[in-house]
């Protein structure tokens, strides 16, 4: 190997480290909800419960980057269950979701933990879409349906079945009224609804509410149209579109 050779070995792995330390650097995230706590740096991800005295306790690691996580109640028995949306280093979105809960005697136990890479899910959300006071989950995917052949973000609900550890299908759109960025769940008094910010046909944005309703979900309620914003934002319960406040119950009904 000539001396070059070697110099330019040399100066491509010194970039490659610096590149790899930034991404980690870049990519950490610490978010808590509840009990749980997970610290990530795209490369390795770790979830911590927080015991009653403050002290965490590390109970999962995974090798991969976090991308979404949130904590529901499942079957209605008062303790927390966290789902989380795992990806590949350096993905865009998720190859796997993982639901858990700690008991009484801090055991953890794992509900479900599946590979979705035919999915790719990119976001997770527990809400109490019937009023039955339990939590179904909904997941943020990226994929084709039989009736829409493009790749897409779709939104599916399903019933975590702990005893079998499966996600049974409750509903799963093909899309919503129009393509969507984000969604989150908003409390609508008795029951948690679906809120989606979605594209309009001259590219700017509408805030649109769902309800179960039967088999399926009906359009409850629409906003005015935002100029832009492609994420919910939120900020001490108040949820955000590109810096503007959007507040749920003001939103237009549609039935007005």
């Amino acid at each position: 190997m000539t001396r070059r050779a070697v110099v330019l070995s040399v100066l491509f792995g010194i970039i490659f480290s610096i590149s790899i330390l930034l991404y980690g650097l870049l990519s950490f995230q610490e978010c808590e909800k509840g009990s749980y706590k997970i610290k990530s740096n795209g490369f390795r991800t770790k979830v911590y419960f927080i015991e009653p005295l403050g002290t965490e306790k590390e109970i999962l690691r995974r090798w991969g980057k976090f991308h979404s996580f949130d904590i529901g109640d499942t079957d209605g028995d008062g303790r927390e269950e966290l789902g989380i949306v795992m990806g590949k280093i350096f993905s865009k979105r998720g190859n796997r979701t993982i639901i858990l809960s700690v008991d009484e005697e801090e055991t953890v136990n794992i509900h479900f933990d599946v590979d979705m890479t035919s999915i790719r899910p990119w976001k997770i959300r527990f809400g109490d879409i019937n009023g039955d006071g339990k939590d179904e989950v909904a997941l943020g995917v990226y994929k084709t349906t039989p009736f829409h052949h493009r790749m897409d973000n779709r939104l599916f609900f399903y019933e975590l079945k702990k005893e079998k550890q499966i996600l049974f299908p409750i509903f799963r759109a093909s899309r919503l009224i129009s393509p969507y960025y984000d969604f989150e769940f908003v409390d609508m008094g008795g029951y948690d609804a679906p809120m989606s910010i979605e594209r309009t046909e001259d590219n700017q944005r509408k805030v649109r509410i769902y309800k179960k309703d039967g088999f399926g979900f009906i359009l409850t309620h629409e906003s005015e149209v935002y100029p832009r914003g492609d994420h919910w934002n939120i900020v001490e319960g108040e949820y955000y579109i590109h810096g503007i406040k959007v507040c749920p119950k003001d939103i237009r009904r549609v039935d007005e």
